[in-house]
C-alpha cells in the first residue's frame, strides 16, 4: 500500500514538474509556454518583458511575441542555438540589448512598425539575411546587427543616426538602401563589410565616422550627398577596389580627414563638383598611386582653386569639364514613390525619351522588362526587398536607381 501511495506521489511531482519546466512568468504581466512538439515558445499577456528572463533552458526553435507585449528584455533570447525564427507582434515598441545575441540559426525575423528602440548587439552574430526594419525604427543601438549574415539592408526614413560599430563584420552585406532622412554614419558602422559594391548617399547626410567603411574591399564606386560635412579619418581606407568617386556641388566646405581614401589604389576617376575643394586635413587623404593614376575632374575656371589646395594639388591628371551629365540626367529622372508597395512613376524633365525599363533583383537577375507605359511601373507582384531599376533613354543612356518594394 505505502508503494502505491509513493508511486502516486512521486507520478504526480514529475507532472508537476514537468508542466512547471514548460512554463513560466518573464514579466509583471508576461506568461511564457513552450510547446516540446514544435519547439515554440509564446509569450502572452501585457506589459514588459524582463531583463534575463529563465525559460528554463527549453531548446527553443522559434518564438511568438503575441500581441500585449510592449517590450522584450535585455538578453532575452540571447545564445539560444537553436532558435530559427522570431514572430513580433506590433505592440513591441522597444527591442533590448542582446536580445537575440548569438543565435546563429535565426534567419527569418520582421521588426514590425510599432518598434521606436533596437538594443545594443540586438542582433550580433545572428543568421538574419534581409530584416525587414520596420518604418519606425528611430534609434538602434551599439553593434546591433555586427556580424550578421546580411545580404541587403534598407534603412527606413525613420532612423537619423547609425551609430558605431552598427553593422561591423557583415561580409555577405552586398546593397544598402539608405533612407531620406539620415544624417550620420557612426566610425566602424560598415567596416569590414567586404561584399558592398557601391553606395550612394541620401541629400542629408552629413556625417561619415572614422574607418566607418575601412576594409570594405568590393566596393567600387561611391557618390556622396550634397549636404556633406565631414568624412572622417580612414573612413574608406583599404578600399582596394574602389574606382570612382564623386562629389556633388557641396552646400557646405566638407572636411576630409587623414587618411580617407589611403590604400585605395585602384582610383581612376574623381569628380569634384564644387567651385571651391573640399578642405582635406592632411596631405595623405589619398593612396599615392590615386595622385598619379586617376583624374580629377572639376568645373570649368576652377584649375587654379584646385592647384593651389591642399592635397588637390598633388593631382598630376586635372581636367576641366562641363560635363557632368550623369549627374545632370540623374536629376532630370524622377522615380517616385521609393519605397513602394504597388507601383513606380517615372518622370523626365529632359528632352530625350524613355526607350524602356527594367527591374532586377539584386543578383542581377531580370525580373521585369517595361517597353511601352512608363508612366506607372506594376511592381505589386514582387516580393519585399531590394531591387535596381534600369531606364533607358532612346539618346542612348543609361540610368540605374535602387528602389524598394515594401
Amino acid at each position: 500500500m505505502k508503494k502505491t501511495v509513493f508511486s502516486i506521489i512521486a507520478v504526480v511531482m514529475m507532472a508537476f514538474t514537468a508542466a512547471a519546466q514548460h512554463s513560466g512568468q518573464c514579466g509583471d504581466n508576461l506568461t511564457w509556454s513552450f510547446d516540446e512538439g514544435s519547439r515554440t515558445l509564446t509569450i502572452s499577456g501585457t506589459g514588459d518583458m524582463w531583463d534575463n528572463p529563465s525559460f528554463n533552458n527549453c531548446m527553443i526553435a522559434n518564438v511568438v511575441i503575441q500581441e500585449g507585449v510592449t517590450s522584450i528584455g535585455d538578453y532575452a533570447f540571447s545564445y539560444k542555438p537553436y532558435l530559427e525564427s522570431a514572430t513580433i507582434s506590433n505592440t513591441v515598441v522597444s527591442i533590448g540589448d542582446h536580445a537575440f545575441e548569438m543565435c546563429e540559426y535565426l534567419t527569418s525575423i520582421t521588426i514590425p512598425n510599432s518598434v521606436i528602440t533596437i538594443g545594443e548587439y540586438a542582433f550580433r552574430e545572428c543568421g538574419i539575411e534581409s530584416p525587414a526594419l520596420g518604418n519606425s525604427v528611430s534609434t538602434i543601438g551599439v553593434g546591433a546587427f555586427s556580424n550578421c549574415h546580411l545580404k541587403s539592408l534598407v534603412i527606413p526614413n525613420s532612423l537619423k543616426a547609425i551609430p558605431e560599430f552598427a553593422f561591423y563584420g557583415c561580409t555577405y552585406l552586398e546593397t544598402v538602401f539608405f533612407g531620406d532622412s539620415l544624417v550620420s554614419i557612426g566610425t566602424d558602422a560598415f567596416k569590414l563589410c567586404t561584399a558592398l559594391t557601391t553606395l550612394e548617399f541620401p541629400s542629408t547626410l552629413q556625417s561619415i565616422g572614422c574607418e566607418a567603411f575601412w576594409d570594405c574591399y568590393s566596393l567600387h564606386s561611391v557618390r556622396f550627398s550634397e549636404s556633406l560635412e565631414n568624412i572622417g579619418d580612414a573612413a574608406f581606407e583599404l578600399c582596394v577596389s574602389l574606382e570612382s568617386i564623386e562629389f556633388p556641388n557641396l552646400l557646405s566646405l566638407a572636411n576630409i580627414e587623414n587618411f580617407a581614401f589611403n590604400k585605395c589604389g585602384n582610383i581612376q576617376e574623381i569628380y569634384c563638383m564644387s567651385d571651391t575643394p573640399p578642405n582635406c586635413l592632411g596631405d595623405n587623404i589619398f593612396d599615392p598611386a590615386a595622385y598619379v593614376y586617376a583624374t580629377l575632374y572639376i568645373p570649368i575656371g576652377c584649375e587654379s582653386e584646385y592647384k593651389n589646395a591642399l592635397t588637390w594639388k598633388n593631382f598630376s591628371n586635372i581636367v576641366e569639364t562641363a560635363d557632368f551629365t550623369e549627374e545632370n540626367a540623374a536629376s532630370a529622372l524622377r522615380i517616385y514613390p521609393n519605397p513602394a508597395a504597388n507601383s513606380l512613376k517615372i518622370e523626365i524633365s529632359d528632352s530625350a525619351e524613355i526607350e524602356s525599363v527594367s527591374l532586377h533583383d539584386i543578383s542581377g537577375r531580370l525580373v521585369k522588362a517595361q517597353q511601352s507605359g512608363f508612366g506607372s511601373i506594376d511592381i505589386s507582384s514582387f516580393a519585399p526587398g531590394m531591387y535596381v531599376m534600369r531606364v533607358t533613354l532612346d539618346d542612348g543612356k543609361v540610368f540605374e536607381e535602387k528602389i524598394v518594394k515594401k
